[in-house]
C-alpha cells in the first residue's frame, strides 16, 4: 500500500511540475489543382531513394533552420493532365520560401516541372480553413485524398472533417 501511495505521489508531482510538451505545427508542402493552391499534407519528396530517377539522399542537402520546418525544405507540386509534378523546392520555408533549391542537385540531368514517377501512394490535401491542434499537422474542414501510381493520378475522393 505504501508503494502505491508513493507511486501516485510521484506521478502527481511529475504532472504538476513538468510542463506539457507542445509541438510546432509544420509548414506543409503546397499543391496546385485546377488553379487552386492547397496544403499538401503528404510528403512525396520524402519517398525518393538514391538511384530512383538518379535521385540522391535528401539529408545531404536540407537541414532544419527552424522548428516549423524540420525537414529543411518546402516543395511545390501541381497536378496537370492527371500527372503529379514537382514544380520547385525552397530551402527557406520559415522566412517566406524564396530561395529556390536547384532540382538538378536531387535529380541530376532533370529539370522542373518533373513527373513524380517515384511516388505511388495517397496524397492528403487540406481544403478550407485549418483548425490548429496540438499535433504537428493542422486539421482541415475537408480533405481530398488522391491516389497516385508512379506519378499518375488514378483516383480521388473528397471527405468532410478530420481523417482518423
Amino acid at each position: 500500500m505504501q508503494s502505491i501511495k508513493m507511486a501516485a505521489s510521484l506521478v502527481s508531482a511529475t504532472l504538476l511540475c513538468c510542463p506539457v510538451a507542445r509541438a510546432t505545427t509544420q509548414i506543409s508542402d503546397e499543391i496546385a489543382i485546377d488553379g487552386r493552391t492547397s496544403p499538401l499534407l503528404t510528403l512525396p519528396l520524402n519517398s525518393i531513394r538514391p538511384g530512383i530517377e538518379g535521385a540522391v539522399f535528401l539529408d545531404q542537402f536540407f537541414t532544419s533552420r527552424c522548428s516549423a520546418n524540420w525537414r529543411g525544405y518546402k516543395a511545390f507540386w501541381s497536378i496537370e493532365d492527371s500527372r503529379l509534378l514537382l514544380v520547385k523546392v525552397v530551402t527557406d520555408a520559415c522566412s517566406g520560401g524564396t530561395k529556390e533549391f536547384p532540382i538538378e542537385n536531387l535529380f541530376p540531368g532533370k529539370s522542373t516541372p518533373l513527373l513524380a514517377s517515384w511516388y505511388s501512394g495517397k496524397l492528403l490535401v487540406g481544403i478550407g480553413k485549418p483548425r490548429h491542434t496540438r499535433s504537428l499537422t493542422p486539421q482541415y474542414e475537408r480533405y481530398v485524398v488522391i491516389t497516385v501510381a508512379n506519378g499518375v493520378v488514378v483516383g480521388s475522393t473528397e471527405q468532410d472533417a478530420a481523417i482518423n
